[in-house]
């Protein structure tokens, strides 16, 4: 695992062999191999190769875990909100952030598979980092809309999609970025957000379990809602 900038890359073992360490026995959201099913082997040649790397350290019963990469594990298992972001056309591995006081972000890395990214963001660094990763669209007409937390242009108090999975709904066509809001200590949705490509008539629409809000897409109405999504974020 190395650092570069603000990001961590590390084979999925190594990662769970850390978060097995810190008394992690599974984490929701995003698949990570059980560590019921690892071989002893396999574990020594994660520390092994971790141990060469400085992410662990020798320790009086076996091994400690170096400052930074505790202090971020810390914070993911901490967290009590995931955020999981995905694009229809898959231009990108899906994104899970796990919110606490700070943002964990993983996602797969490389074509493997078994290669991990992760960052640490704290909580406004977050919703520019979304914008980034594909809630901006900078092609879209940017009219007069009303500020956020005004009246939605369409508003009902039966949601239409809230109860569909995140396979179905990224098989509709007209959803081209979805981001889901769950809880993880009851592992259920609070909401989501979809963003609809409609050329100049690009849309957001957020839903929870009463109701569904439509909204005419504008850059400043976007970040006021993930703003709102991650943990309150003004």
């Amino acid at each position: 695992m190395e650092q570069k900038e603000k990001a961590y890359y590390m084979q999925e073992i190594e990662f769970a062999v850390l978060l097995t360490a810190m008394g992690y026995k599974q984490l929701y959201g995003y698949h990570l191999q059980s560590m019921e099913n690892v071989e002893e082997q396999q574990v020594n040649q994660a520390l092994f190769s971790m141990a060469r790397k400085g992410i662990v350290l020798p320790g009086e019963e076996g091994f400690l875990i170096a400052g930074e990469y505790r202090s971020m594990l810390q914070y993911l298992m901490k967290a009590t909100q995931l955020l999981v972001v995905a694009d229809r056309e898959q231009r990108s591995p899906e994104l899970y952030l796990y919110v606490s006081d700070k943002v964990v972000a993983l996602q797969s890395y490389g074509q493997s598979g078994i290669m991990l990214k992760l960052e640490l963001w704290d909580r406004t660094e977050a919703v520019d980092r979304l914008m980034q990763w594909g809630f901006c669209i900078e092609s879209s007409l940017q009219v007069t809309v009303p500020s956020y937390g005004e009246e939605a242009e369409y508003r009902t108090d039966t949601p239409e999609l809230f109860e569909l999975g995140k396979k179905q709904l990224l098989e509709r066509r007209e959803i081209n970025m979805l981001l889901l809001d769950l809880d993880i200590m009851s592992r259920r949705k609070n909401s989501q957000i979809m963003l609809l490509r409609h050329g100049v008539e690009d849309q957001i629409v957020t839903e929870n379990r009463t109701e569904m809000r439509r909204y005419r897409y504008s850059v400043r109405t976007m970040e006021a809602i993930l703003s709102q999504c991650i943990g309150g974020v003004k």
